[in-house]
């Protein structure tokens, strides 16, 4: 969360010329109605189960750059599914770097709203702990802070050609 997968995500897709999509705008667009409710009106199981779906549905029928919520290579099988199905990328940052991107938009993220700057703060180490060994998995690792897309692409190349 807050570590740049969507911007960075549209950058390479055009970069490459392939199409982006946000797992996120797929479930509300799908769903018709935002990340926020269901969380509200469902809880997080719920929401999980949905984003398994949608991510499960973008592979059987979508070639492209995917930014996947923070949490979603966190359960099931979704980190396995997605080094199975493409190049997955993890974009490394500090928990206090993530700190100061997420305090001005925490209340667009279900997880993040109602806490205090310190609230904040502890969550976001506590979740790296415990997403870490998922995000580790990942084919790639780039450091989060000015991610250069033509560095990145290179790095894809060079992972596809020696996969």
């Amino acid at each position: 969360m807050g570590c740049g997968k969507t911007t960075i995500g549209k950058k390479l897709s055009k970069a490459l010329q392939l199409p982006f999509i946000d797992l996120d705008t797929l479930i509300e667009k799908n769903e018709n109605t935002s990340i926020n409710t269901i969380f509200d009106t469902f809880g997080e199981n719920y929401f999980r189960e949905l984003e398994r779906k949608y991510l499960l549905k973008v592979f059987e029928y979508e070639t492209g750059i995917i930014a996947t919520g923070g949490g979603t290579p966190c359960f099931f099988n979704n980190m396995e599914l997605m080094n199975k199905n493409g190049i997955s990328v993890f974009f490394m940052a500090s928990a206090a770097a993530l700190c100061s991107r997420l305090v001005a938009a925490k209340t667009d993220r279900p997880l993040l709203k109602n806490k205090t700057k310190e609230e904040l703060s502890f969550f976001i180490q506590e979740k790296l702990l415990l997403r870490e060994p998922f995000y580790q998995l990942a084919h790639i690792h780039v450091e989060a802070v000015n991610i250069d897309v033509k560095n990145l692409q290179q790095k894809i190349y060079d992972f596809s050609i020696a996969s």
